[in-house]
Order: structure tokens, then sequence, then C-alpha cells
């Protein structure tokens, strides 16, 4: 059985083995407080900044949606995307401070 943390107390979960870390996370909705929904973002930068496993997999809702492609710096981004919405930017901009990508949405 693997040791399990808190990312953030209401929203995240992980499992990690020596080599890779497994993240379950539902991010808040846009219906919670702007404060709040920074601090997920924060508190999942934390995580992925503090454990040093060679791999990290971040899976879950983030009520994201990410529209396409708008700069050339934003690579993680796909061009078919709709349209964006605020959980989106902010997911975005995880992603590229992370220097992370992103799988699906």
């Amino acid at each position: 059985m693997t040791p399990e943390k808190n990312c953030s107390s209401e929203y995240a979960t992980v499992e990690e083995s020596a080599a890779s870390a497994f993240l379950s996370t539902r991010a808040p909705t846009s219906n919670y407080d702007e404060e709040e929904v920074e601090e997920f973002y924060m508190d999942l930068e934390k995580f992925y900044r503090e454990d040093h496993t060679f791999l990290k997999v971040i899976i879950g809702d983030f009520n994201a949606k990410i529209g396409p492609r708008r700069t050339s710096e934003e690579r993680h981004i796909g061009t078919n995307g709709l349209k964006w919405n605020e959980q989106g930017e902010l997911l975005s901009e995880f992603i590229m401070a992370a220097k992370t990508i992103h799988g699906n949405s």
C-alpha cells in the first residue's frame, strides 16, 4: 500500500511510490470564491515543485475550458479548442509554470 497525503485538504489526494506520484484532484468550480480557487492552484503548484518523484501524473476535474492556442508559448494547447473560461486560464498558467504538458480536457 502506498502512502497517501493531501495536496489541498478539500480537493486532492496523492498516491506515490519511489518512482511515481499520481494526483487525483477536483478543482473548485466557478461558484467558489476567487481566493479558494487561487489557494487550490497554489497547493497544486507546491505539490508539483516539492514532490521529487521521477514521474508525476495529475488527473481529475479542473472545471476548465481550454480554447485554441493563442500564442507560441502555449505549446501545451492544441488548435482545436473552442473557448476559454477562467479556470482554463488558471490551468494553462499552472501548466506553463510547471513546464509540463496537458493531455486532455
